[in-house]
């Protein structure tokens, strides 16, 4: 057998296009990016974690405060975000109105109202 007639090396590297390095450094690029993302998304959790607010309107607060509901307003709805608690009312003219309370003191910080279409 001589030197022709040997199949090819397929082991041997040939060199890469431009176009095969542009792919292969994105690649690279992109790799690196997706690394660093989780690493801060883990870093975040880690933090949020450990930073809780343990004060504010948790299960053992006791708030002593009395809030006047609108005249003719229903209590829809009520939701809390950190030391806020926001309570929805529907009117009898059917607008809704949000006041904005703070939970550890019962002070009402303000209100938005939202008309009808």
């Amino acid at each position: 057998m001589t030197v022709e007639d040997q199949p090819p090396d397929r082991t041997a590297r040939r060199p890469l296009t431009p176009q095969e390095r542009a792919l292969k450094g994105l690649v690279i690029v992109l790799g690196v990016l997706l690394v660093a993302g989780f690493m801060v998304l883990i870093i975040t959790i880690a933090f949020r974690i450990a930073n809780r607010d343990s004060g504010g309107a948790g299960a053992t607060a006791e708030i002593n405060a009395e809030i006047t509901r609108p005249p003719g307003g229903e209590l829809a709805g009520m939701t809390a975000d950190g030391n806020r608690l926001f309570l929805r009312f529907t009117l009898a003219s059917g607008e809704d109105l949000i006041v904005i309370v703070d939970a550890s003191t019962g002070e009402r910080l303000g209100e938005l109202r939202i008309p009808n279409p």
